[in-house]
Order: structure tokens, then sequence, then C-alpha cells
């Protein structure tokens, strides 16, 4: 399920403090009214640049502290993100973001405003294991892996494809290939 908020209370605060002791927030909260593609949020990343990418229901916002864009899928545009329900946000060491959605992966490049996409094919053995992306992470080693509803893939920059892991028993895995979320430390990747 994904998490729903209405207002997007967590995006913008500052940490204000006239003593250790006396330390408070001071929150400010944007909508739809203020440039907000929706009310409902996935996730929230902020980049090396400072600017915050926010996932909603309705697209991928992109917010420089003062004016909110918007990046949308565009049927027919394979330079377009690939769906507009975006569910999780990283950034990799050429400073692309990497945006997992509903329908694929697509992946952005700032020099250009543009993404590639990637998507599940059937056929086609290097490419992603399901369109449903549910989780991005970069372990030490600057490996890309990619959670999905069916097994987890390892980007393999070189012939930019993806390995599969799915598991094919209930043995090999506790219960079943749809991974919500992932983690990485010291190359160990926890599913």
């Amino acid at each position: 399920m994904y998490r729903i908020l209405l207002i997007l209370s967590l995006l913008y605060f500052h940490l204000e403090s006239s003593s250790a002791q006396n330390t408070f927030l001071k929150f400010k909260n944007f909508t739809t009214k203020n440039g907000l593609s929706s009310n409902y949020i996935n996730c929230i990343f902020e980049d090396s640049r400072g600017l915050k990418w926010i996932g909603t229901s309705a697209g991928l916002v992109k917010f420089d502290g003062t004016r909110f864009s918007i990046y949308q899928n565009n049927l027919g545009d394979s330079l377009s993100l690939t769906n507009n329900m975006v569910n999780c946000i990283i950034e990799d060491d050429d400073n692309r973001l990497w945006i997992g959605t509903g329908k694929g992966l697509s992946i952005y490049n700032r020099y250009t405003d543009t993404f590639t996409q990637h998507f599940y094919e059937e056929a086609n053995a290097a490419s992603l294991s399901s369109n449903v992306i549910r989780d991005l992470v970069i372990s030490s080693d600057s490996t890309i892996w990619v959670a999905t509803d069916n097994g987890f893939n390892k980007y393999i920059a070189h012939s930019k494809g993806f390995k599969r892991y799915i598991f094919s028993n209930i043995e090999e895995f506790a219960y079943n290939n749809d991974l919500r979320s992932m983690g990485a430390r010291h190359n160990i990747l926890w599913l």
C-alpha cells in the first residue's frame, strides 16, 4: 500500500536553536495549491545539489526552494517519465536520478532534461524482472539494485542491462518475490 499524505509537512523545515536545550522545528506545508502535482506523496529525496525531488501519484516534482517543476509521462514520448506513479528515487555517482515507478524505471539526465526508460521485456533476459519498481539502493561499490514485485535486479553498467534475481521456491526466500524495500551496507544487500 502506498504511503498517503494529504499535506506535505516535512518537505521543507528549518531546525532553529537558541540554546542546546531550547530546540524547535518550524514547518511549511505544500499542497497542489502551491504547485505539487498531487497531495499523495510516496517518497522525498534530496539530491547532491540540494534540490528536493518528490515522488507522487501524479508524477515527479522538483522543488528548488522557490518553485515546483513537474515531470510526467507523455504517451508516445520515449524521453519522458515511464509512469506517473513514482515510488522511489536515488542518485548515482554520475548525478543521474533513478526513478522507480509503477510501470518501469526512469533515469533522469539533468543536462538534457530527459529520461531513459527501462522496462520488463519477456524476451529480453537483460531487462528488469518486472515493471513495478518498489525500491532502489546503491551499495558501497556503486552497484545499483532494483527491488520489484517479482524479485530484484542488479544494474550492469557496461551493458546498460540488468541481471535478474528471482527466487524459484519458498525455501530460498521466506515469502515471495514481491520485495517492498532493500538496504545496502558494506556491500551486503538486505532484503
